[in-house]
């Protein structure tokens, strides 16, 4: 089993290599015909994913036809804003384009993605086609180091045909991201486009309104003749009033999200009161609230100044790690049944990335200081099998003597990775607690520069291996 996907492979290496499993996720193009006018070279069309289940990552390859239809990787493949957000690749190889999308756990929930704008130049007359050739949705299993691939998705087809001068092709782009005209002039390919479309959108949830209104306008651009031909027309009128019915609940009944302190709501992307451009951890906590990783204590308020504790950097990992279900023994009576860290503490310590101070106590509200926020990182990294060789000096520090025994290795890898600086030039302070905007910052660093990194390391030496083998 892959130890992660080929969604970094294939930006590294460029080297695919399919799995498969049985898992359920549905690939559409937002339209399945293209018309060009007589001087028209753009074919454009949105790639859309309707995924059931929690996944990791994505992965496309398309393909034209022929060689004569061309696409400029760089600005033709278009990264839409459901998944711009996230680590992303593209590459093109033996005339096919591989783009894709990916995080470091199983964090994109099951909805509809609208992933990426494809933008393909055709020049020529004659009738073409662009085929998805093979795709890959990546779920991380539960022991959090090896990875399934669903491969099974149904390939798509997009045609190109040239408007002759005598008429011919009428419509718009069918859903968005249509470069050219949708053509509902012939028998039945937009008929068949539109029923994919509509199959397509599956079970109904509050995150189907993109592939639902896709299907809708595809729909709405047909002649009455060809309406009639649309033999799963109700699915679509019943999946608009299941749609309508959840989206109505969700206004009369607003669920708050649980907080950190018992229950802080997420903020997502609204400024803090507290928190102000021009703070040397502003983009640090951006980023962190966007990616769900540290929520604010109130709406508009993060306080970036408190202190951290171990229940909150704890429950941080495990959002990192995309909240796995938990069936481990809690051993801490300390750690009571039901607590916003109650989750997070236990899966923690069943992978060794927290103890307890000893005698069933963890001290969840404890302060947590910066030698025990290192320590916790690093075997982090450690469950997810990463490199922790690195070692940093504490020669410059004056106060390197106030770093605990236990404490030594993780805070010189800390100081090796670049997570922990010093808090003046010459004092560490390790003993003394990190405030939420230092833990903000210390985690944009760990997911952006380390987390990523070794995940790409580990994926760059598998793909070797298999080379050699």
């Amino acid at each position: 089993m892959k130890r992660f996907c080929r969604i970094t492979a294939f930006c590294m290496a460029m080297t695919i290599s399919f799995g498969s499993t049985a898992m359920a996720s549905t690939i559409t193009p937002s339209v399945t015909a293209v018309t060009l006018e007589a001087r028209e070279t753009e074919v454009s069309f949105d790639v859309i994913l309707q995924a059931d289940s929690p996944f990791a990552g994505a992965e496309f390859a398309l393909k034209p036809s022929d060689d004569d239809v061309k696409i400029d990787v760089e600005n033709g493949i278009q990264f839409l804003s459901d998944v711009s957000g996230y680590g992303t690749a593209k590459a093109e190889r033996d005339g096919a384009v591989y783009f894709g999308f990916f995080g470091g756990s199983n964090q994109f929930p099951a909805k509809t993605y609208r992933v990426a704008r494809v933008t393909y130049n055709y020049r020529g007359n004659e009738s073409r086609t662009i085929h998805l050739i093979e795709s890959s949705i990546v779920t991380i299993n539960d022991d959090g180091k090896t990875t399934t691939a669903d491969t099974t998705s149904s390939p798509f087809t997009v045609s190109i045909s040239r408007k002759s001068n005598d008429g011919g092709g009428s419509g718009g782009s069918g859903g968005g991201g249509g470069g050219g005209k949708t053509d509902t002039g012939t028998n039945d390919t937009a008929v068949q486009a539109v029923i994919d479309l509509i199959k397509a959108i599956g079970k109904v949830t509050e995150n189907s309104k993109p592939a639902i209104e896709t299907a809708r306008e595809a729909y709405d651009k047909l002649t009455a003749s060809q309406k009639a031909n649309v033999t799963n027309y109700k699915d679509l009128e019943a999946a608009e009033k299941a749609l309508a019915a959840l989206l109505q609940k969700d206004a009369e009944d607003i669920d708050e999200e649980k907080k950190e302190n018992d229950a802080p709501t997420p903020t997502g992307e609204k400024q803090f009161r507290d928190v102000k451009t021009t703070d040397w951890f502003y983009s640090a906590v951006q980023y962190v609230v966007s990616k769900g990783l540290m929520y604010g204590t109130d709406e508009a308020i993060f306080e970036p100044q408190t202190k951290l504790n171990r229940g909150m950097l704890t429950t941080i990992l495990y959002r990192m790690e995309g909240s796995p279900k938990v069936n481990a023994v809690n051993p801490f009576t300390d750690v009571a049944a039901g607590k916003w860290y109650t989750d997070a503490i236990v899966w923690a310590n069943a992978n060794d990335v927290v103890s307890g101070y000893g005698d069933g106590m963890f001290g969840p509200t404890d302060d947590i200081t910066r030698e025990q926020m290192a320590l916790m990182i690093m075997r982090y990294c450690a469950y997810k099998g990463m490199n922790t060789q690195a070692r940093g000096s504490l020669e410059t520090y004056t106060d390197k003597n106030k770093v605990s025994t236990w404490a030594e290795t993780a805070v010189k890898w800390a100081i090796a990775e670049k997570l922990i600086t010093g808090r003046t030039e010459t004092t560490l302070e390790p003993r003394q607690t990190a405030t939420r905007a230092e833990a903000a910052s210390i985690l944009m660093r760990f997911d952006q520069n380390i987390r990523s990194s070794r995940l790409m390391e580990m994926v760059e030496n598998e793909t070797n291996e298999n080379k050699a083998e």
